[in-house]
Formats: C-alpha cells, structure tokens, sequence
C-alpha cells in the first residue's frame, strides 16, 4: 500500500515538476547511501512492488525456483516397513445406570 502511495506522489512530482515541496516523501532515504554491492548470507526476496493477483502468482513462481520447493511434511513411522496402518475407532455410545 504504501509503495502505491510513493509511487503515486511520484508521478504527480514528474507531472508537477514545479511544485515539488523540499521535504517530499519521494527525496528522502532512510539511511546512508552505500555503494557497490552488499553481500548477504540469505537472499533479499522482496515483492518487487508486486500489485496483482497475476504479479504476485508470477513471483511467487519466481521465488520457489530461486529457493526451491517446500519441504514436506514427514510422517510417522510405520511399525513395519513396507506396510500401512490405519487406525480405527469404534463407536462407544455412554451408557448411564437407571
């Protein structure tokens, strides 16, 4: 939401060039400014101002191919290998004296 703000701002600024206020959302940096490139030891994965249910499927597509699939889930041990089991329940049904 705010990034469709900013950019809001930004394209009245660039269709009003002349009545850009000096302290405008658009020319601020919230930091200093570092040159060249920043390693990272876990990718920056952002959503690359993603406003779209078509967008966001498209990066998401991205991002598993970039990480990978998701893990599954384990499942318990079974008590023998090679075979299934599947527990049952009975139906108990209370019964009061009287």
């Amino acid at each position: 939401m705010v990034d469709r703000l900013v950019r809001g701002i930004a394209d009245w600024e660039a269709a009003h060039p002349g009545q850009v206020l000096p302290d405008s959302p658009t020319g601020k940096v919230a930091g200093g400014a570092v040159e060249g490139d920043v390693p990272h030891t876990v990718p920056m994965l952002s959503l690359d101002n993603v406003f779209s249910a078509e967008e966001f499927t498209a990066w998401t597509a991205s991002l598993a191919r970039r990480v990978g699939p998701a893990p599954r889930r384990p499942r318990p041990p079974t008590p023998f290998p090679g075979t299934t089991a599947r527990p049952r329940r009975r139906r108990r049904t209370a019964r009061w004296p009287g």
